[in-house]
């Protein structure tokens, strides 16, 4: 039963064939999709390459009249003229930038922001020591804006921000050092 099988007798027709049977060929697999524009069929065999492969294609195979090696991909017709097959084109080193950069002009209008607020945080207070108080507030409440900016919106403003309530709050502690010299402790 088995040498009809193997020899092209019963059951030959249907694909299938003894295993290990010498001379006997397998049968080929089934093809999932019909061959197109993307290359031959599935189940054909596909050259192998050559010994010392060359990135620019002059491997074994290389032909200096412009014909393609055998293992390279189906590609369009071209004039005799010219090189009928590329290497795959080399990119440079990838290039990894700021999501959402720290531009100068988004700081200058950050740090603007913020000297306007600490300027009408000070020029609210009546006295020294209030406005020694309301600074430290204001700038407190700065420096939160500005974390907030850094977590969820523009970090060139929130370094604005940031610059100008630290200078704010830097100046009434000079004031408050200077007064502290000359008369004693302002703030209490």
């Amino acid at each position: 039963m088995s040498d009809q099988v193997a020899n092209g007798g019963e059951g030959a027709g249907r694909g299938w064939s003894v295993p290990d049977t010498p001379g006997v060929r397998p049968p080929r697999p089934p093809k999932l999709r019909p061959s197109g524009p993307a290359g031959p069929p599935l189940g054909s065999p596909r050259p192998a390459m050559p010994p010392a492969w060359d990135p620019y294609g002059r491997g074994a195979n290389w032909d200096p009249r412009g014909r393609p090696p055998p293992w390279a991909p189906p590609g369009p017709a071209v004039s005799p003229g010219r090189v009928a097959y590329r290497p795959p084109h080399r990119t440079q080193r990838p290039r990894y930038r700021e999501p959402l950069p720290v531009l100068p002009g988004h700081v200058v209008l950050g740090f603007v922001v913020g000297l306007l607020w600490m300027a009408l945080i000070g020029a609210q207070a009546i006295s020294f020591r209030g406005y020694g108080w309301a600074t430290l507030v204001g700038g407190l409440i700065a420096g939160a804006v500005a974390g907030a900016l850094v977590r969820f919106g523009d970090r060139g403003v929130a370094v604005g921000v940031a610059g100008a309530s630290g200078l704010g709050i830097a100046v009434a502690a000079v004031m408050v050092i200077v007064r502290w010299s000359s008369s004693g402790w302002p703030l209490w």
